[in-house]
């Protein structure tokens, strides 16, 4: 058993900072909570502990990214600056990122950010997909404005971190705009583009799950490739292949990962495996090596897989309907009243979606050099 203990913390670690979010995306379960606002001082009132934290820290000696984002979105949270300060003073070789809607992501937040040594930031869009982040109250300008702030503000303090990345959710009325959204991405000087598939919470939203659009996918997937590839940005499918394989597949993430919840709960899934420890009252290195995690590393690797993996969707992708379901929040935003051209069609969600992508890109190029006079000023 030997073999399968590697290094005495994960390579990845994933913290929970907060629960919350300011979105009520109807794709995502965070819908299904309160909706927190930072400009209100509702800042989700539970966060994670500086002291939890640095406890964490100060055990990744085998660790070379931390990501500060496992559900809820991190600029809730007001000392996401110090947490990051913190890590990079412990231990300054571990890589600092987080997801985020960027819909928070203000000037002062940027500046304040960049100078605590942020190395990433991951930002959503997917086009305006009916249950995604505009259905959810993204305004696509203020996405766009807030991430030409941002590279401004890196261009200003002579930083070429955080280095920007894209997250991309491929459903079946989002999947026409993954072009337009590369070369917006491009626009916006990301280097990485990340493609999730679309995974319905309830039966209503069966009809966009993309493992039933497999040869239109496939296609596209195929274009946007092409794309990145010409345009230089590394293109990463996560829990979806480019050719569509819903086969019986491994995982590697008890090889490689952890996640630790608010309360110090720690798992070496993204589904929570009913292995798991605390942090609170182990150290790292026990709960990473521990003999049931040795165990599920050596049962992965010879294909002999516990029976709670086989309804993941890392291992088996799947188009199956999600028979049970609890329904949808009445407060969920339409997504045909979120902001609009004032003479856009309404013809299929990629045609709407191509059509504004242009328009936002078109006035993009407008504002940097408005961007630009501003952060001279």
């Amino acid at each position: 058993m030997d073999k399968f203990i590697i290094g005495s913390s994960p390579p990845f670690l994933g913290i929970e900072l907060n629960t919350g979010c300011n979105l009520r995306c109807p794709m995502c379960p965070q819908s299904r909570g309160p909706t927190h606002t930072v400009e209100a001082g509702e800042a989700h009132s539970t966060v994670a502990s500086m002291e939890m934290i640095k406890n964490i820290v100060v055990q990744c000696v085998d660790t070379k990214e931390i990501w500060l984002s496992t559900g809820g979105e991190p600029l809730l949270v007001p000392q996401l600056p110090e947490i990051i300060r913190l890590i990079k003073e412990v231990n300054p070789r571990i890589s600092v990122g987080f997801n985020t809607n960027a819909a928070l992501l203000t000037e002062r937040r940027s500046i304040a950010l960049v100078e605590a040594g942020l190395d990433a930031i991951r930002v959503s869009f997917d086009g305006l997909f009916p249950l995604g982040h505009l259905a959810g109250g993204l305004s696509p300008m203020k996405f766009f404005a807030n991430i030409s702030t941002l590279n401004n503000v890196k261009q200003q303090l002579g930083s070429h971190k955080p280095i920007l990345q894209f997250a991309f959710v491929a459903a079946r009325d989002s999947i026409d705009g993954l072009l337009d959204t590369l070369e917006m991405a491009n626009s916006l000087d990301a280097r990485r583009f990340g493609i999730v598939p679309f995974w319905p919470l309830d039966a209503s939203q069966n009809e966009q799950n993309i493992f039933r659009y497999k040869e239109r996918a496939r296609e596209t997937f195929q274009k946007a490739q092409s794309l990145a590839d010409r345009l230089g940005i590394e293109l990463v499918f996560g829990f979806v292949s480019p050719d569509m394989d819903q086969s019986l597949k491994s995982c590697d993430y008890p090889f490689r990962f952890m996640v630790v919840k608010l309360n110090g709960d720690a798992y070496v899934c993204c589904n929570e495996y009913p292995i798991k420890g605390n942090v609170n009252e182990q150290p790292i290195a026990e709960i990473w090596n521990s003999k049931e995690v040795l165990m599920l590393r050596k049962r992965l690797a010879t294909n002999d897989l516990p029976e709670y993996c086989l309804t993941c969707k890392i291992i088996r992708p799947s188009n199956e309907l999600v028979e049970s379901a609890s329904p949808a929040p009445s407060t969920a935003v339409n997504p045909l009243s979120v902001e609009r051209l004032p003479n856009a069609p309404k013809p299929s969600w990629g045609t709407i979606a191509r059509h504004t992508t242009k328009v936002v890109l078109d006035k993009l190029n407008l504002l940097q050099p408005v961007m630009r006079l501003r952060g001279k000023a």
